[in-house]
């Protein structure tokens, strides 16, 4: 830890420097009440402010959590920060969490290097030469993969006539295209849950698959399109780089500038709307659709004319760009304990329990305070309506409308269609849970 908070301390000196000389002011690291961090290894959660203190969590690499104060010290031991996991709040050192951004936008062949929201560098970047446009598939298409990834080997003296100067390797192939690999009949399940368990470890995933491996941001030049999918800088520029990030750096990869600022931008409003399309097809809520059904995976569903109510805020989160099929199958193959079924993880009604989502959404989401007012049109709300399932969690629905008079887009009940409903405000059903959703926040 002290390699890494040495390491990081290098960093933000020079950010800071980087961003004065281009006349930029560095936003505060965490004075608000909490500022948006990422973890760059996997680390405990204490309970105090110290390495000796009682573990109360633990997250994963590349974990986006809520920091609370980043400057905490016991006296003894390293600087720690407070940070707020779901419902809890707890410690962890300094030095292992990170706002440093290295952003990709593929259509202005640009990498942007971000502390917080502030731009510190910009790079002219090269992609791969006849390379397809869209996400990266399989191995030989020569495309650049999109998603979340994190740099989990750094080359300071890498072959020069193949990376230039420097190589930062991405940990590619990320969950996304692991669960797309499966769907596609490109991996199988045991190389894809290897996948997921080496990249929450925070270290490079299998290269040797069908998926394709080796995505590195190096030199060697930034024009014209050269690479076989890697991405590509000048020596200057990536010795500028290297300087700048540290191992677990995050990068974000987007097809475009624009689908950056979709991405991490209304998300509670695409989720509304996908929410109101299902009022023009109601569902009905059937025997067929309280039973098990085996689905296909990723992105499977039963049929559209059936739900219950989680399956509302299934479709209308798919419709926003986030499956929680995969999300919190792939949750509970890492965090089973956590999750009030102690079966082994299935993606096929995983995802459909209404407990399952409240500890999801626990987890990854902002919870709000249940007396907070008003409701906020895109927020998932849980409800207790009397049904004996040994929690307070039995229904679930998506606020809707103006703040004024919100509604509730839901299903309510065995015989109902999907409605719009007055359900807040009111003595019943008694709302027990409350989550808004970042795409920003979340380490999906």
């Amino acid at each position: 830890m002290r390699f890494a908070g040495f390491v990081a301390g290098l960093v933000f000196t020079a950010l800071s420097w980087a961003a004065a000389a281009r006349g930029e002011a560095l936003p505060q690291e965490a004075n608000s009440l909490a500022t948006r961090f990422y973890t760059l290894a996997p680390v405990e959660v204490r309970r105090a402010p110290s390495l000796r203190a009682p573990v109360v969590a633990r997250l994963f690499a590349n974990e986006t959590v809520w920091v609370i104060d980043p400057n905490l010290r016991d006296g003894v031991g390293p600087p720690m920060a407070e940070v707020k996991v779901g419902q809890a709040r707890g410690f962890v050192p300094r030095d292992v969490l990170s706002d440093v951004v290295v952003e990709v936008y593929k259509a202005e062949r640009r990498a942007v290097l971000l502390k917080g929201t502030t731009v510190v560098e910009s790079f002219p970047i090269a992609l791969g030469a006849d390379a397809p446009s869209g996400d990266k598939a399989q191995r030989g298409d020569r495309a650049t993969p999109e998603g979340r990834f994190f740099i989990s080997l750094r080359e300071e003296a890498p072959s020069p006539e193949r990376y230039g100067a420097r190589s930062m390797l991405l940990s590619y192939p990320a969950a996304s295209h692991a669960r797309k690999g499966v769907g596609a009949g490109l991996i199988d399940v045991p190389s894809y849950k290897r996948i997921l368990t080496q990249l929450r470890a925070g270290h490079t995933p299998q290269q040797t698959t069908r998926l394709g491996g080796s995505i590195r941001i190096h030199g060697g030049g930034s024009r014209p399109d050269w690479t076989l999918g890697c991405i590509a800088l000048s020596d200057e520029h990536v010795k500028r780089l290297f300087a700048l990030t540290a191992q677990g750096t995050r990068v974000d990869v987007f097809s475009s500038r624009q689908a950056a600022e979709e991405a991490r931008t209304h998300l509670a409003a695409r989720i509304e709307a996908g929410a109101r399309e299902q009022l023009t097809r109601p569902a009905l809520y059937t025997e067929r659709a309280m039973s098990y059904a085996r689905l296909a995976y990723p992105g499977g569903d039963i049929p559209p004319d059936h739900a219950v109510c989680s399956d509302i805020v299934v479709r209308a989160m798919r419709a926003a760009g986030l499956d929680l099929q995969a999300l919190v199958y792939e949750d509970r193959l890492l965090r089973a304990a956590a999750y009030p079924r102690t079966r082994a993880p299935d993606w096929s009604i995983d995802h459909r329990r209404v407990k399952n989502l409240v500890t999801f959404f626990d987890r990854f989401a902002e919870p709000v305070p249940l007396e907070e007012t008003p409701f906020a049109p895109g927020e998932i709300v849980f409800f207790e309506t009397g049904i004996a399932n040994g929690s307070p969690y039995d229904h679930v629905g998506i606020v809707s409308g103006a703040r004024a008079s919100p509604s509730v887009i839901n299903i309510w009940a065995p015989g109902a269609h999907t409605a719009s409903m007055p359900l807040l405000g009111q003595s019943y059903p008694v709302v027990t849970a409350r989550y808004r959703l970042s795409a920003r926040l979340r380490g999906w």
